[in-house]
C-alpha cells in the first residue's frame, strides 16, 4: 500500500512539473538561495537527515537540526559560472532534545570592468567587484515530541553592487519534520522560508526570494547492506508564482552512496552526486550539467566530533 502511495506521489510530482515550468520570474538577493551543499535537497531534508544527517538541512528546514547528535563543523563550496566564488561555514551544537546552528556564507560574483564619463568628457576605466554578498544565520530545532520537530532560523544580510552601492536583508525560516510512528522509514517535512524585509539600493527595491516546500522521502533497507531512498518535494515561489518540483533518490552501502535527482523547470536541472562518509567525515561532490551557462561543481565536507 505504502509503495503504492508513493508511486502515485512520484507521477503526480511529473504532471506538476510539467503544468508549471513555463512560467519564470525574477527575485532578488541570490545569497540566500546559494547555501546549498553537494546533498541534493529532497535527500538531503527528508529521509537522509532523519537517519544520517548533515548540517546542510537546515538550510531548507531547521528543524532538521533537532536530529543532529553530536557537534559538527560543515564546510560548503561551489564552482562554475565564470570566475565566481562561493564557500560558506556552519557549526552545529546539539543541546537536550534540540540543537543549535551557526554559520556564514559569502559570495563573489566576480570582477567586471566599470566605463564612465568624467565631468571633462574623458572616458575612465575600473576594474570591480560585481556584486560581494555576505550571510550569517542562527538556527534551532527541537524535538516537541518522539517524532514531531519544529525549528527555526534567523538570517541576516549584506550586498555591495561594483563596490558602489549596497542594501541589507533580514529574514527568518521556520519549518516542521514528522515522522510517522505507523511507517518508521517514511518522513515528511515543510518550511517556509525567507520571511522579512531589505533595504532598497538606491530607489531600486530587490525582493526576497520567499518560498514555501513540502516533501516527503523513504527508506528502503535492501539486500546485501544496501539502501534506496527515495525523496521529493514541492517548492513554491511566491514571488514568481510558480511551484518547482524536485524529486531525487540516494543508493547506497556505507560508507559510499551515490544520489541523483531532477528539478522541473522549463529548461530542466539535473544532479548527480557522490558520498562518502566514513567515520567522523562525511564528504560530497555534486556535478550539475550547464544548459546555456558552465557546468556547476558543489563540494562539501562535514567533520563530525564529540559525543
Amino acid at each position: 500500500m505504502l509503495k503504492k502511495y508513493l508511486l502515485t506521489l512520484v507521477v503526480l510530482i511529473t504532471s506538476t512539473g510539467v503544468c508549471f515550468s513555463g512560467k519564470v520570474g525574477k527575485t532578488g538577493w541570490s545569497v540566500f538561495r546559494k547555501a546549498r551543499s553537494a546533498k541534493f535537497k529532497p535527500i538531503t531534508v527528508t529521509p537522509v537527515m532523519a537517519v544520517r544527517g548533515d548540517l546542510s538541512g537546515a538550510f531548507y528546514n531547521p528543524a532538521v537540526l533537532a536530529m543532529n547528535i553530536r557537534k559538527e563543523i560543515f564546510f560548503l563550496s561551489e564552482l562554475g559560472i565564470t570566475d565566481d566564488m562561493f564557500g560558506g561555514v556552519v557549526y552545529g551544537h546539539p543541546l537536550k532534545d534540540s540543537a543549535i546552528a551557526g554559520g556564514i556564507i559569502y559570495y563573489d560574483a566576480g570582477e567586471i570592468e566599470l566605463n564612465w564619463l568624467d565631468r571633462d568628457g574623458d572616458l575612465q576605466s575600473e576594474e570591480v567587484s560585481a556584486q560581494k554578498d555576505v550571510l550569517g544565520l542562527v538556527s534551532y530545532g527541537r524535538k516537541v515530541r518522539d517524532n514531531i520537530c519544529l525549528g527555526g532560523t534567523v538570517k541576516f544580510a549584506t550586498s555591495k553592487l561594483v563596490e558602489r552601492e549596497s542594501a541589507n536583508a533580514y529574514a527568518f525560516d521556520v519549518g516542521a519534520l514528522y515522522l510517522p510512528k505507523k511507517y518508521e522509514n517514511l518522513s515528511l517535512t515543510g518550511s517556509l522560508q525567507n520571511l522579512g524585509m531589505s533595504t532598497k539600493f538606491v530607489d531600486k527595491a530587490n525582493p526576497l526570494p520567499v518560498s514555501a516546500f513540502v516533501g516527503a522521502g523513504y527508506w528502503y533497507d535492501l539486500s546485501n547492506d544496501y539502501y534506496l531512498t527515495p525523496g521529493f518535494d514541492f517548492t513554491y515561489l511566491v514571488a514568481e508564482e510558480r511551484v518547482v518540483p524536485e524529486l531525487g533518490f540516494e543508493l547506497g552501502r556505507d560508507p559510499m552512496s551515490i544520489n541523483f535527482g531532477y528539478q522541473f523547470t522549463s529548461e530542466g536541472a539535473w544532479h548527480l552526486g557522490f558520498t562518502l562518509l566514513k567515520n567522523d567525515y562525511d564528504i560530497a561532490y555534486a556535478y550539475l550539467p550547464g544548459l546555456r551557462l558552465e557546468s556547476t561543481h558543489r563540494i562539501s565536507v562535514g567533520v563530525r566530533f564529540g559525543k
